[in-house]
């Protein structure tokens, strides 16, 4: 039964990084091919492409760490609202990390750096089952999920680290500042209306969390648009 609660949990978690591995797959040619011919431009791309993904990562990372209880209540049931909530907020800290994880992944491979990210691949995998053995037997599913948010961290640092001579390129701290106070504000809608529906909260949340977003770093969509619109050349 443990196991099928931790699922829930995962699933609504982890399981979104589709969303960054489709946008991320789709630069995936371009990148390859502007490696041979600009290499400045292959980091300008993946910070785009991070600055694209931080948004959404943000939202849901945030919805689900203060709503992550209606969710489960909604889509499974009172049962696993109760067993399922603590875990799902421990694994939702994790999408942000997925997300860049992922774009940085794509960066490694264009840039003729698979063998290092199979690297750090390999030694999260070793240190994920470990983190599970030791935390797993105290804190049962939240220990699972203290261990896959751990081995999140560490493979984004192993990349990091391999990219670090590009870090200044690729990592931008204006990348942050809206999904960051637009999050602040998610946190802040419960106390301030609390007498209201509560998935009125979560549409009111959302909606201004947006325009956060659109105020700040209106132009972070345009750009990677653009940008994912050039061709490569004809060989």
């Amino acid at each position: 039964m443990a196991v099928g609660f931790y699922e829930v949990a995962y699933s609504l978690t982890m399981r979104l990084n589709i969303v960054a591995r489709t946008i991320t797959y789709a630069l995936y040619p371009f990148l390859s091919s502007e490696f041979v011919r600009d290499k400045r431009a292959v980091r300008a791309c993946t910070a785009q492409s991070i600055r694209y993904l931080i948004v959404p990562a943000f939202l849901i990372a945030t919805i689900y760490c203060v709503f992550g209880r209606e969710f489960i209540l909604l889509l499974y049931g009172e049962k696993f609202a109760t067993a399922a909530s603590a875990t799902l907020s421990v694994l939702a800290l994790a999408i942000p990390l997925r997300f860049v994880e992922t774009s940085l992944a794509v960066a490694l491979d264009a840039s003729n750096r698979a063998g290092q990210r199979a690297t750090a691949v390999a030694i999260a995998a070793v240190t994920n089952v470990l983190l599970n053995f030791g935390l797993v037997p105290i804190y049962q599913m939240k220990g699972a999920a203290y261990a896959t948010l751990f081995t999140e961290l560490i493979i984004c640092g192993l990349f990091l680290w391999y990219l670090r001579n590009e870090l200044h390129d690729i990592i931008q701290w204006r990348t942050f500042v809206a999904p960051s106070l637009g999050a602040l504000i998610i946190f802040g809608v419960p106390p301030l209306f609390e007498a209201i529906n509560v998935w009125l909260l979560v549409s009111l949340s959302i909606a201004l969390y947006i325009v956060t977003v659109v105020a700040l770093d209106r132009d972070s969509i345009e750009t990677l648009l653009l940008m994912g619109a050039k061709k490569p050349p004809v060989q």
